[in-house]
């Protein structure tokens, strides 16, 4: 499996002061390679998956902005021909710049043009999944200097999250997490950039959803090779736990649980998932079917 991440500065190593740095003295940075999500996800999945080959490669780059993946998304999506895409990119976008008077390098409706032409090419591609990770918060410091910068980063992600689908297209809400009151806990000292808890936070959320993807399949093979409902519900299972809002996977683990007539099980899933929204998903005929034949309780 072949994992590209195209994003900024967030996805990289760095030294505590990148304009001080001095290589010959500065041994020691604030995060190293080998502590970046990325690679971190590389390592763990390998662990986790021996008879798997994972591969994470890490297109980031300092300053990017969307228009920057956008100009190389054929490198990205085509070339490269992962399996996973992972869009990590907005704070360049949309920070004041006071070289500009105070505008951004990418207005917000520019920002949700491109975020549409990176999703139209992923849609071209059978299978891919892609993941956005949003753009963290700042602190509330950065906040009372650049005016309401935060809540320009909502903006921003809410673009992101209008197209999240639960199936093909993912989101990790990093507003969820950081909070501008204390943000250290997950950002360097700039109030930026991530440091080694905040590659950690994204790397375990990638994790479980790429083990959800990758138990899903494993159920899915099985029943279909193997015939083995009970092994195949398992699987099912796992990759519920892992992340329970996958929709491919929450309809097979539902449907093989009501030709075993485990209506307990389903109607726990239902009410732990909540109003997922489901657009347009085969689910949908499922949930209603469950629910005009009195399967589903309140």
């Amino acid at each position: 499996m072949r994992i590209l991440i195209a994003g900024d500065s967030l996805t990289l190593p760095r030294p505590y002061r990148i304009n001080e740095f001095n290589p010959e003295k500065d041994k020691e940075l604030a995060v190293h390679y080998h502590e970046t999500y990325g690679s971190l996800l590389q390592k763990e999945l390998n662990r986790l998956y021996p008879n798997k080959y994972f591969e994470v490669i890490n297109r980031g780059q300092r300053a990017f902005t969307i228009k920057h993946v956008v100009n190389q998304i054929f490198d990205h999506v085509y070339y490269f021909q992962p399996n996973i895409f992972i869009l990590h990119v907005g704070i360049v976008d949309l920070w004041f710049r006071e070289e500009l008077n105070g505008g951004q390098y990418v207005n917000l409706s520019s920002f949700e043009e491109n975020v549409q032409k990176v999703i139209k090419i992923i849609n071209s591609v059978q299978n891919m999944k892609l993941i956005i990770i949003g753009i963290a918060p700042t602190s509330l410091k950065m906040n009372k200097r650049y005016k309401n910068i935060l809540l320009e980063i909502s903006k921003y992600n809410n673009v992101y999250k209008k197209y999240v689908d639960f199936n093909q297209i993912f989101y990790i809400d990093l507003e969820k997490h950081i909070r501008p009151e204390d943000p250290h806990k997950y950002l360097l000292y700039d109030d930026h950039h991530l440091n080694r808890e905040g590659n950690k936070l994204i790397f375990n959320k990638l994790k479980n959803l790429i083990c959800a993807f990758l138990e899903s399949d494993l159920g899915v093979e099985i029943f279909e090779h193997q015939r083995n409902m009970d092994i195949a519900i398992e699987h099912f299972k796992k990759s519920y736990m892992h992340y329970p809002y996958y929709l491919d996977n929450l309809y097979n683990l539902l449907t093989l649980l009501y030709e075993n007539k485990k209506y307990a099980e389903i109607n726990s899933i239902i009410k732990n998932i909540g109003n997922l929204k489901t657009k347009n998903h085969p689910i949908n005929t499922l949930l209603s079917f469950f629910k005009d034949h009195a399967v589903v309780r309140d």
